[in-house]
């Protein structure tokens, strides 16, 4: 039976069910909570934070302290403020099995504020309910920090701080918020007083003592399991992220032996080169200091800083010190910064920086470029100054001229004066008696002037009248154009008050719709739990509708509802408790499959049994044959035979199924396991593939000997899948690449793809072959359109929702959904119509699902996993 791994890598320790490390971190934060003191743990991704919160609130529960765990990304950020306060009361009420309705006590204090509601629901409700004292846990804080309307929530928490002083009943309730940010993010507002209150917990690497429990997942001797451990930490330096994801893959292989140089050779394959942009860490590290900075230059220099071995001081007011240090990619040590780890210093080193720097537009002009721009500066200089001569020497030329012409000028003028002198003295004689004549006549005007006088004395004050009149005329005109104006003014603000009060009566009705669908969706959980698990149902049902008639797609919780209360729903709609379970196997379960007809579900696990389960009774008979697990399992598309694969290297075909013990048929062997099997649609050929990098086609026609036609793969080869027309056969290997074989022609040289998702474990062609959706470690499923029969693929969308690696893929029979399984022991299911909706989540495994596989009619789905079950679903409610 092969060794349940310890190491979890993505998600909490207690989901996966590894060895939880004990740190000093855990002692300090429980004696915070057992204080009632307000705290915060902010810090770096995959840092163990959401896996030290549940185990702190699993003592407190031990000690009597009751807790309420918050996950804000559950509550999302696509909703409306009165949804989302809403959205955190019911989680409260639900996790403290409150009497009071949350909805109810909602509605009745609609005229008070969101974050009123929010301290006054604490105070009047929790506080009067709950007589022990109460820690809120609330995780992933740094997903409000684009909403608008979180500052009030943060000033909430700090008021039920602050009134401790005058409500004693708050004394019994603390908070712990939890993230990537710093204090100063979580309030915005700059004219709010920044969130100043609580104590820091610094969440640190492990150390070597703390993580020693680690070295039992290598199933070594104990020294020389420690040693590997240390050669491990000396590359992650404790890190517990990379720490977990190097030790698991180190001990997957199962090893008899760990050498130093398999410990580097691991870390190589696992962080370096290509894989530094498939691992989720790295590429958080990689967009903190590049896409995610605001001031990416200023980040980017100062870690230059850092990586040159300069003296970097921990300056706490620094933002772009700080940003390094929520990135995770740099410590403290001794008072100044250092690359935290030897894999961070490696991939994160001086190329790296270089192809990251902003790029000064000079570096782009070739060294030729530059220098016909010099000798052209030059040209142009030259140019200037021969002009510039030039015209110096012309201008000289052109006023010596001008200076001859002038003396000439003025000694004609000399001569013309003599001449004029001569004739003058002959005019003052003539004036004088002119002279003696014009006073006579001024005498005579100045009578006339005296009369002028007094008419314009009159035209001035006619025109002083004129003007007091165009003056009250200007101003009655201004006044009209001044209420003109405000009239036009009073006309827009109307318009624009009538525009928003629209608006926000739309937003309230919005708002009120969202909040009774949440409240439908969380009645329906209630009443569930209450055992009545019909109008669960009904609950849920309208929830949808509301959801619906909003125009809006399916909230988390009206996703969360309809699947809680149609799985406790058998098909006439009685009560059924949940996905309908089978329990045959001793060990995990590898495979499953379901029969064209629907009548058998047939599983193969880690105890080498397959079972043969009748959908109609429940009853499983039992098919021995393998001497080691049964890792893949497929019905023909006539439902006669049923083939397995295992890691005993053997390729079995069962016929007769309808008899007590159905005939076994041992088509071959490979040099190494079997992992993966599948019929090609026309029945007569099965494909076969796995440790030893080869495919065989086996032909199924006539008897003798079946014909196996082995393809070299290049890769271990962990999953197969046929195109529906049967013209091609796609294989997923560890060394991440797909490859399209045109197997009915032997030689022929595969399509190839880099899939980017490490390496492939799992391979589902849609009902009309247009869609192939693949998945491996990344926990992402990468959906490929299918651009012609036999032509190639082109990548389309990546769903994202899993925390740890896609192990499973299943298509419907109508092609409208397509699930998914993975390590992190969920089942999504997904609209594969709708690939931007957000998928239903099924997560009664307690352990890792291995395997998938749907009904005919595709109102059923079958589930494999390590807990030993084999568990069906119904995932067709209404939509």
């Amino acid at each position: 039976m092969p060794r349940r791994s310890i190491f979890t890598v993505g998600g909490t320790v207690q989901a996966g069910g590894g060895q939880y490390i004990h740190r000093k971190v855990d002692d300090e934060l429980l004696t915070l909570c057992r204080a009632g003191t307000f705290g915060f743990v902010l810090t770096a991704r995959q840092m163990g934070k959401s896996s030290l919160m549940v185990h702190t609130a699993e003592r407190l529960a031990e000690e009597g302290t009751r807790s309420v765990i918050i996950d804000l990304s559950q509550i999302g950020v696509e909703v409306t403020p009165e949804a989302w306060y809403f959205g955190l009361l019911t989680t409260i009420e639900d996790a403290l099995d409150l009497d009071t309705d949350a909805y109810d006590w909602w509605e009745a204090h609609a005229h008070l504020g969101l974050a009123q509601r929010l301290t006054q629901f604490l105070q009047e409700v929790l506080l009067e309910e709950i007589t022990e004292p109460v820690v809120i846990f609330i995780d992933e804080i740094d997903t409000t920090l684009s909403l608008p309307f979180t500052d009030d929530f943060f000033a909430a928490i700090r008021y039920v701080y602050n009134a401790r002083a005058s409500v004693p009943a708050f004394k019994r309730l603390s908070f712990i918020l939890i993230g990537v940010a710093t204090p100063i993010d979580l309030i915005n507002d700059p004219r709010r007083t920044p969130f100043n209150i609580g104590a820091q917990v610094d969440v640190g690497y492990f150390t070597e003592e703390e993580a020693m429990p680690l070295a039992e997942g290598f199933a070594l001797p104990q020294e020389e399991a420690q040693q590997v451990l240390r050669w491990v930490l000396t590359w992650t330096a404790g890190h517990p992220y990379l720490t977990q994801r190097l030790c698991a893959v180190i001990a997957e292989p199962h090893p008899d032996r760990i050498t130093k140089g398999d410990v580097d050779r691991a870390v190589a394959t696992t962080f370096f080169g290509q894989r530094s942009e498939q691992d989720s860490n790295l590429r958080f590290v990689h967009d903190m200091l590049t896409r995610r900075a605001l001031d990416p230059l200023a980040v980017l220099t100062t870690y230059q800083h850092i990586v040159q071995r300069r003296r970097v001081l921990d300056d706490k007011q620094s933002p772009a010190i700080t940003h390094l240090k929520l990135s995770g990619i740099v410590g403290r040590q001794n008072g100044q910064l250092d690359v935290s780890n030897p894999i961070y210093a490696t991939v994160f080193d001086r190329d790296w920086l270089k192809e990251q720097w902003p790029e000064h537009w000079i570096r782009r002009v070739p060294p030729v470029v530059l220098g016909l721009i010099a000798a052209l500066f030059v040209a142009v200089i030259l140019l200037g100054l021969f002009v510039f001569q030039t015209q110096r020497a012309s201008e000289a030329r052109r006023q010596s001229a001008l200076q001859e012409a002038l003396n000439a000028q003025l000694l004609t003028g000399i001569q013309v004066s003599d001449s004029l002198n001569t004739q003058l003295s002959d005019q003052v004689q003539v004036s004088d008696s002119l002279r003696a004549g014009t006073e006579a006549i001024n005498a005579q005007l100045s009578d006339q002037v005296q009369v002028s006088n007094l008419l314009r004395q009159e035209a001035e004050a006619v025109n002083l009248q004129l003007s007091d009149q165009v003056q009250v005329s200007d101003s009655l005109r201004q006044a009209t154009e001044d209420a003109n104006l405000q009239l036009s003014d009073q006309v827009q603000v109307s318009d624009s008050l009538r525009t928003v009060a629209e608006e926000r009566l739309d937003e309230a009705q919005q708002a009120r719709l969202e909040t009774i669908t949440i409240a439908l969706a969380s009645k329906a959980v209630r009443q569930l739990k209450l055992g009545d698990a019909a109008l669960g149902a009904l609950l849920a049902r309208q929830a949808f509708l509301f959801s619906q008639a909003g125009e809006g797609e399916f909230l988390d919780p009206v996703y969360d509802a309809l699947r809680q209360t149609l799985n406790a729903l058998d098909v006439e709609g009685a009560a059924a408790g949940g996905p309908e379970v089978f329990a045959g196997h001793q060990a995990g379960v590898r495979a499953v499959a379901y029969s064209p007809d629907g009548r058998w579900v047939a599983s193969g696990g880690d105890d080498g049994a397959v079972g043969l389960w009748a959908t109609e009774t429940s009853t499983m008979k039992r098919l021995d044959g393998h001497a080691g697990s049964v890792r893949s399992l497929a019905f023909s598309p006539d439902g006669t035979m049923l083939a397995s694969g295992g890691d005993d290297h053997a390729v079995q075909v069962w016929r007769n199924l309808d008899r007590e013990q159905p005939d076994r048929e041992r088509l071959g062997r490979h040099p190494g396991g079997v992992w993966t099997v599948a019929f090609a649609p026309d029945g007569a050929h099965l494909a076969s593939a796995g440790a030893d990098q080869t495919v065989r086609i086996w032909d199924l026609r006539g008897g003798g000997d079946p014909v196996t036609l082995n393809i070299e793969a290049g890769a271990r080869i962990r999953t197969l899948a046929f195109s529906p027309d049967g013209a091609v056969l796609v294989s997923g290997g560890e060394d991440g690449a797909l490859r399209q074989w045109t197997w009915n022609e032997p030689g022929s040289p595969p399509l190839a793809w880099e899939a980017g998702q490490g390496r492939l474990h799992a391979l589902a062609f849609s009902p009309a072959g247009d869609v192939l959706a693949s998945g491996g470690d990344s926990a992402v499923v990468q959906v490929w359109r299918v651009t012609q029969p036999g032509a190639g693929l082109e990548r389309g969308r990546a769903l994202r929702g899993h925390e740890g690696p896609i192990n499973a893929l299943a298509f419907s029979a109508d092609g409208k959904a397509l699930a998914s399984g993975s390590s992190d022991h969920s089942v999504q299911v997904w609209n594969a119509e709708r690939l931007e909706v957000s998928p239903i989540l099924l997560r009664e495994h307690t352990a890792w699902v291995w395997t998938l596989a749907f009904s005919p009619d595709g109102a059923r789905l079958a589930s494999g996993s390590d807990d030993r079950t084999v568990r069906v679903w119904n995932v067709k409610p209404e939509r």
